[in-house]
């Protein structure tokens, strides 16, 4: 059985071609009562738009790419969530990729949606090896960087300032007694990590703690370096951890739960993201959160913005300190003078 045309749909609302694709589009003058009879005729044939024809016309496919790091990771499941469902509120299907943590893996998605014809691509890069992003950027195919910038890159970038969050995370461990803190880092090649850690160090001397001893493990951005990093920080004393993204925040509270080691009466915790679940566990979770639903809708008007080949501005949302159960007073027989300089 062939497929149902749109000549089909005019001759049974008995309209031109012209009229039929202006009603079926909504695009163009049409009157209600003869946008209703196409509709109409359209649905008793059940016609489906041949897209593949659309977008040879238009010179676009209304498909767009996202490419996140892991998909496991709540942040990036409910920035997908967002960017898509903004993106189709546009009228746009999304393609989405999971890089897993893995830059070859990104580079085989991207390699892979070059050959394929997208009107856009939004990515959150693996690392400042940018060989194969600057390969999309040379096929004239728009781009949007979401929440990790490469700031050698001259592409719309779509994240957060860590400073507002992270510099009232650091006053409330101070209120509260901590003079000896852990930091749990990300990845030293990921600009997003060295921006957190640096915004960490600019908080503790902001608020005159210069003194105060930290220490630092570094790791990727998983719940295994969140663990084997607090196992570290622990053996130094620290009386708080803060981690500098949701997975690490999780392996700390994987450790401590195999360790019978008490978040909050023994161990005060901070973490950079706001996963659901940090709301409700007990204790619950004190978080430096982001603003995703923002990224993900102004990453969209973005994207949109640069396949109409306008400028998109860089954006940098704000991020929230939200003090919950897990930060606590430092137990009073840890709170003697630590002395030594911070090892990093």
């Amino acid at each position: 059985m062939r497929d149902v045309t749109i000549q089909d749909v005019a001759r049974a609302a008995k309209v031109g071609l012209g009229t039929a694709s202006r009603a079926l589009s909504g695009n163009g003058s049409v009157s209600s009562q003869t946008r209703q009879r196409v509709l109409e005729a359209a649905s008793s044939l059940n016609y489906r738009p041949n897209r593949n024809a659309a977008s040879l016309r238009s010179k676009t496919t209304g498909t767009v790419a996202l490419l996140v790091p892991d998909i496991r990771n709540p942040f990036f499941t409910e920035l997908t969530y967002w960017f898509e469902t903004a993106m189709r509120a546009k009228g746009s299907t999304v393609l989405i990729g999971s890089a897993g943590e893995d830059h070859a893996q990104e580079n085989d998605f991207l390699a892979q949606i070059m050959a394929q014809r997208v009107d856009g691509i939004v990515i959150s890069p693996q690392s400042e090896d940018d060989t194969v992003i600057r390969q999309v950027i040379e096929a004239d195919i728009p781009l949007v960087l979401i929440d990790r910038p490469l700031k050698q890159l001259s592409v719309p970038v779509i994240s957060s300032r860590p400073e507002p969050g992270m510099t009232e995370a650091v006053q409330n461990l101070a209120s509260h007694g901590h003079t000896c803190i852990g930091y749990l880092g990300g990845p030293q090649s990921l600009p997003i990590a060295r921006d957190r850690y640096a915004a960490f160090l600019e908080a503790l001397n902001e608020h005159g703690l210069p003194g105060t001893t930290h220490f630092v493990e570094w790791g990727n951005f998983s719940r295994d370096a969140g663990k084997i990093g607090t196992q570290a920080l622990l053996k130094r004393g620290v009386t708080a951890i803060l981690a500098a993204n949701g997975q690490l925040g999780t392996g700390v509270l994987e450790h401590c739960a195999s360790s019978n080691q008490a978040i909050g009466p023994d161990l005060s915790l901070i973490v950079f993201d706001d996963y659901e679940y940090f709301r409700f566990i007990s204790p619950s979770v004190s978080v430096i959160a982001q603003d995703i639903e923002g990224m993900g809708r102004i990453a969209a008007d973005a994207l949109v913005d640069c396949i109409a080949g306008k400028t998109a501005p860089d954006t940098y949302l704000p991020t929230v300190f939200i003090k919950r159960d897990s930060l606590r007073y430092a137990p009073p027989d840890m709170k003697e003078n630590r002395k030594g300089d911070s090892l990093h």
